[in-house]
């Protein structure tokens, strides 16, 4: 991989992001996506059905099963388009060819049902890792990332599922009560088991559906996650900074010698040679053993040398000493007897405290969210997108303001005393904001927690800026003034 390449912002994110980073990667090339994916699944899907003419839904499970080999096209248009060479549907079409037999035995028994799946498909179908090789690298690469690989193949499953919800809801909609087949109402009756052939063909045809559109998606949120996991375990946006840096220094080093030749043309000493490779020093120990290197640097206290570690761990012991009698009969049957009656009271028991547990906190966020001090919480930098800073103000808010207004930038105005107030509510006041808060959630924990002047005072401000900044109709030249005049009064002239 040529890292100077890639066409995409490498640096450490949070999974979340990455997931959406690979959800963008798909939006960004969908037709090199796409194109070469339909081209395989769509007939695949067809055949099946055509096979199965009578048991739609087993041509939509052997689909399903294959999964694992159909993801291989959209990983490889990716990992591919990532790095400034987006391959066309002939050449990917070529290129699966080779990718569907390689581990496909593996892939469709063993490693069908790992919730991991689109995090893992890189590690065999990019590094070419297969064995023990490859169930190392998976384990190091797995760490602290395979929770939220797990996630996102629920996520992607639920979301196929509100696909095929939403296209039949669509279908349902769009046809007439007296053209809806009996088949497809037994579908919506209780008690029905074993839906007719045109229910069963409604359901496959809604699951492929969905499967062909999500499915993209999910191995590129994957690919996001094994990208992102690769850049912190390898630094990958450090080396990039370096190698830009060092493109920097070798031009920088090529007009300098450039330079130089001409001046000692000028003066008559002659022709120079030079080059940009001239230009760069040969490191100390370019030619040493890299293992003899990597023991001696180990060898400094500082990064090597062991330390005894002491851990409490419960000791194997037996329940049941030796050469002691065996209890009755009676007894062990008296004993099962009561743990059949008890574990089904515990259950329920253990659900009852949990759903209590659950509803509890439930009813208590909104007035933690609301009502809480922020106790040893460090306010936020950012409100809803707006910097809140107390270095970013001018020393004199509302006079920065006025001139604003005088100079006809209303929104301007009333984004710096918007932007104000927030600070001086989370930085003074200590009120509760959170970089997600909204405008309608500020104004809730305002209302509760400021004085009632105040409180209309900043929604009036509140509704004046959201009528500029996105309305682009500002207040006239009255109000525009009483909000300047009674800005200092509420909040201060600076923070």
């Amino acid at each position: 991989m040529d890292l100077e390449k890639v066409t995409a912002v490498i640096r450490p994110r949070s999974y979340w992001e990455s997931i959406d980073l690979g959800f963008r990667m798909v939006s960004e090339w969908p037709r090199a996506v796409f194109a070469p994916w339909l081209s395989v699944t769509v007939p695949l899907a067809l055949a099946l059905s055509m096979a199965f003419w009578d048991r739609p839904m087993i041509a939509a499970l052997v689909v399903w099963w294959l999964k694992p080999i159909l993801d291989r096209i959209p990983l490889y248009v990716l990992s591919r388009a990532l790095f400034g060479s987006t391959p066309t549907t002939r050449e990917t079409l070529a290129a699966f060819r080779g990718l569907a037999g390689r581990g496909a035995v593996k892939a469709l028994t063993m490693e069908r049902l790992d919730t991991a799946r689109s995090f893992n498909l890189p590690i065999g179908q990019l590094e070419g890792l297969s064995g023990r090789a490859r169930a190392a690298r998976r384990r190091v690469l797995g760490k602290g990332c395979s929770g939220e690989a797990r996630q996102l193949t629920f996520m992607s499953s639920v979301f196929e599922l509100v696909v095929a919800a939403g296209v039949a809801g669509l279908v349902f909609l769009m046809t007439p009560d007296a053209g809806l087949d009996a088949s497809i109402e037994s579908l919506a009756r209780y008690g029905t088991l074993v839906p007719s052939l045109g229910a069963q063909w409604l359901l496959a045809a809604l699951y492929m559906l969905a499967m062909l559109v999500v499915e993209p998606f999910y191995v590129g949120a994957g690919f996001g996650l094994y990208l992102n996991r690769r850049t912190r375990l390898e630094a990958w946006d450090v080396e990039i900074s370096f190698r830009t840096l060092a493109r920097r220094l070798r031009s920088i080093a090529a007009a300098g010698g450039l330079v130089a030749s001409v001046v000692l043309l000028a003066l008559g000493a002659g022709p120079v040679a030079w080059s940009a490779s001239a230009a760069e020093p040969v490191a100390r120990g370019a030619n040493r053993d890299p293992a003899r290197l990597i023991r001696q640097i180990l060898s400094d206290p500082e990064f090597g040398g062991t330390r005894p570690v002491k851990t409490w761990r419960v000791k194997p012991f037996d329940l049941k000493p030796k050469g002691e009698a065996s209890a009755p009969r009676w007894l062990e049957t008296l004993g099962e007897a009561f743990a059949a009656v008890a574990q089904p009271i515990l259950w329920v028991l253990f659900l009852g405290a949990l759903i209590f547990v659950l509803v509890r906190v439930i009813r208590a966020e909104p007035a933690r969210r609301t009502g809480g001090k922020r106790l040893g919480i460090r306010a936020p930098d950012t409100i809803s997108g707006l910097d809140v800073r107390p270095e970013t103000f001018p020393p004199d808010i509302p006079g920065a303001a006025r001139l604003l207004w005088s100079e006809g930038k209303a929104d301007a105005a009333l984004g710096l005393l918007y932007r104000g107030a927030l600070a001086r509510l989370v930085t003074v006041e200590k009120l509760p904001l959170e970089r997600s808060s909204t405008e309608g959630d500020c104004l809730r924990i305002a209302a509760r927690r400021l004085p009632p002047g105040r409180a209309a005072y900043f929604r009036g401000l509140t509704e004046s800026w959201q009528s500029a900044a996105y309305g682009r109709r500002p207040p006239d030249e009255g109000a525009a003034q009483q909000i300047l005049a009674a800005w200092s009064t509420h909040f201060g002239a600076s923070l």
